[in-house]
């Protein structure tokens, strides 16, 4: 399976579902690939990061697809909704939509106003997650600089964002019903397979 396919006009077209599989299978070539490299389980944190922000993203979206935006998107957007409905055809559509923080779609995913049943994630999760979160941010908006991180102390925060990610997936209603092509079944053992890899990476 590739990441989406181009087409005659050379637009490469995918949804959601085949960026968070395809970003899966490119995390356990990099993690099963030879060579052992501190960098490479840095893009590894980065890619769990992606996937567990992409599984939070689908399940929380709602029927309006507004569930996964930050509060004055949601307002801008139900504001939108209802002139709809209510017959103003000239009303126009929010022309931007920011998605909200992670630390956001975590807490949500915990809210049982917005999933249900909610996540339930212990003190210790928690932190892992943050220092996902924090290394991924550093990784990615870095300046010229070094770091000396102990191997266990990026270990963690990825384990546990791959066993969230797969605890999310199972409250997805909208990639669960298509489960019948195996797509749960593949993406449970790229979670697996990369979980093995780090688990066993060492610096």
């Amino acid at each position: 399976m590739s990441l989406g396919h181009c087409s005659a006009e050379g637009y490469l077209r995918f949804d959601t579902r085949e960026f968070f599989e395809e970003t899966a299978r490119l995390a356990v070539d990099l993690a099963e690939g030879t060579g052992e490299s501190n960098v490479k389980l840095l893009w590894l944190l980065i890619f769990s990061h992606n996937l567990l922000q992409s599984a939070m993203v689908n399940v929380l979206r709602g029927s309006a697809n507004v569930g996964a935006l930050d509060k004055k998107s949601q307002k801008e957007h139900i504001r939108w909704l209802n002139e709809t409905r209510n017959g103003q055809d000239s009303a126009e559509p929010p022309s931007k939509s920011r998605l909200a923080d992670f630390k956001s779609l975590l807490m949500r995913v915990q809210d049982g106003q917005w999933i249900c049943p909610p996540l339930q994630l212990d003190q210790q999760r928690r932190k892992e997650l943050d220092s996902l979160n924090k290394y991924r941010n550093e990784f990615i908006h870095f300046i010229d600089c070094s770091w000396s991180l102990h191997v266990d102390d990026v270990r963690a925060p990825i384990l546990a964002s791959l066993e969230v990610t797969g605890e999310v997936l199972q409250h997805n209603e909208s990639w669960r019903w298509t489960s019948e092509d195996g797509f749960t079944q593949r993406v449970n053992e790229y979670l697996a397979k990369i979980r093995n890899c780090v688990g066993k990476f060492d610096a």
